[in-house]
């Protein structure tokens, strides 16, 4: 007689299912306030409808705040975010840029993704953006 698979692993394949991409973003999705914790700082990005971006970086360790401005543009074949004008805050090992103030040269390209129905801008598992709960679109 054949052994049956306990009844959590049902529970643990259909959880994997739902968790993926789900439906890819549309542009007009994409606005809105994402939030990223590096651990040594927060940074706060809102994407406008027409085309511009806020960035604010908050240093936990000094207080200090720095915002930035510029413009996005969305790929919607490669479901890609390109900002024009970003800070990048951290490396590739997610350690802090010292002049992170001063990396708003040219774009940064992002995967834009949903995880369990939620939008997150980055793919690194690290520190993606996560879509803020409840924020309007324009």
């Amino acid at each position: 007689m054949a052994s049956r698979p306990p009844i959590w692993w049902l529970g643990l394949g259909l959880l994997v299912l739902l968790s993926g991409c789900g439906p890819a973003a549309s542009k007009a999705e994409l606005n809105g306030t994402y939030a990223a914790d590096y651990g040594f700082a927060t940074d706060t990005l809102v994407i406008k409808g027409d085309g511009r971006f806020t960035q604010t970086v908050r240093v936990r360790a000094t207080g200090r705040v720095v915002a930035a401005s510029g413009t996005w543009s969305f790929d919607p074949q490669d479901h890609r975010i390109g900002l024009d004008g970003m800070m990048v805050v951290a490396d590739y090992a997610n350690q802090p840029v010292p002049d992170f103030d001063k990396t708003g040269q040219g774009i940064t390209s992002m995967a834009v993704e949903r995880w369990f129905g939620r939008l997150q801008i980055g793919s690194d598992p690290g520190v993606p953006y996560y879509k803020q709960a409840g924020e309007p679109t324009e």
